[in-house]
């Protein structure tokens, strides 16, 4: 077989699009991969001359067909959506786990939040359920307090609003919640009284929470010894908070032709943090 690894990519990428326009049961490949594995043996065993025809190169090709179509079966199987009936649930009593912090905004702290329970009810569903979760700014009560005391892996509640994303309601509009899918994540939960956050589990994640740690330590020396301007730039490229950046800024590199050094930008920081903590 001339080119084998090029012919296998294909051969797993064709299975994949064949999924996405057929999508059989996800038992119909658990049978048919040992029927052909099985046939294949079969072959191999009553005819000696059989591996040196090129049927075997045919056999091998359809497996790693199905095994394409097979793995986006199981993506499929595992997509998130928003878990329930109303678009809007207001003044909901939320349980849940933090994931993931972002740097915090001027006017909004997010952070990637498993749902575990709402309104004293255990929230219970076959796939885990994450959320965008934003709390923001309060004339009494400042969002930096619970920013310098949350950490990945904590057990928090208060009282927040549960929305459904926006889907595309004109053609080409932008689809905020196919977005939130693909990231697996299945809505948004805003707060805006930050005064009913609570942590009720100190648990954290060592390793993802050192990581956010050394990200929101360089972004509050940066802030220090920049103005704003240049902070925002060099938070786009160190820490990939582009949230701040000038539109200027953003257009000049999309004129140069340098737009990916921004798109890519702050990857590094968490591998060179993983490498040094490991």
């Amino acid at each position: 077989m001339k080119y084998p690894v090029i012919i296998l990519v294909i051969s797993f990428i064709l299975g994949i699009l064949i999924e996405e326009l057929i999508i059989p049961n996800f038992y119909f490949y658990l049978i048919l991969i040992p029927i052909i594995t099985f046939l294949y043996f079969l072959l191999q065993r009553k005819f000696t001359q059989f591996t040196q025809f090129k049927s075997i190169h045919l056999i091998f090709t359809l497996l790693i067909f199905l095994f394409g179509a097979l793995y986006l079966n199981w993506e499929h199987d595992n997509r998130v959506s928003y878990p329930f009936d109303s678009p809007k649930i207001r003044n909901a009593k939320i349980i849940g786990k933090i994931c993931k912090i972002d740097i915090i905004k001027n006017q909004k702290l997010s952070f990637t939040f498993e749902l575990e329970k709402i309104n004293n009810k255990k929230f219970e569903s076959e796939l885990s359920h994450r959320f965008v979760c934003n709390f923001y700014k309060d004339s009494t009560i400042s969002i930096d307090s619970i920013y310098n005391i949350i950490a990945i892996g904590n057990f928090v509640k208060f009282v927040g609003v549960i929305n459904k994303a926006r889907d595309q309601r004109n053609p080409g509009e932008f689809n905020y919640q196919q977005y939130l899918y693909n990231k697996n994540l299945s809505g948004i939960i805003n707060c805006y009284r930050p005064e009913t956050f609570e942590i009720i589990d100190n648990h954290v994640e060592v390793t993802d929470n050192f990581v956010f740690l050394v990200r929101k330590a360089l972004d509050e020396k940066i802030s220090l010894l920049h103005n704003s301007k240049s902070s925002a730039l060099l938070k786009g490229i160190l820490l990939a908070d582009r949230s701040e950046i000038d539109y200027d800024i953003k257009t000049s590199f999309i004129d140069s032709g340098v737009i990916h050094v921004l798109a890519v930008s702050g990857l590094h920081v968490g591998f060179i943090s993983i490498i040094i903590f490991l």
